[in-house]
């Protein structure tokens, strides 16, 4: 079963639990570090867990997580796109 899965982070000690049971389960997930859209969204505090169209709690995540059986494949995150201001404050130049 192919699920499309968003972890809504920012780098919180939550998040990064969030992020290690992810990848324990080898469980495959896009990261998005979008603040702003977060907050357009109506939520206030990360992590958040976005299963196909269910958008999971830290508590509810962590209950989906274990509730999944360990994926086969190793884990892969895709980052979304890169904001502008996210590029340039990343910049070496």
């Amino acid at each position: 079963m192919n699920q499309n899965i968003t972890l809504y982070s920012n780098g919180c000690p939550k998040c990064k639990v969030m992020e290690a049971k992810l990848a324990a389960k080898n469980i495959n997930y896009i990261k998005n570090e979008n603040v702003s859209e977060v907050a357009s969204m109506g939520f206030q505090s990360l992590p958040i867990l976005k299963v196909d169209n269910d958008f999971l709690s830290f508590v509810e995540a962590n209950t989906w997580v274990n509730s999944q059986p360990e994926q086969v494949l190793e884990p892969k995150v895709i980052p979304n796109d890169i904001t502008d201001d996210f590029a340039n404050a990343c910049s070496v130049i």
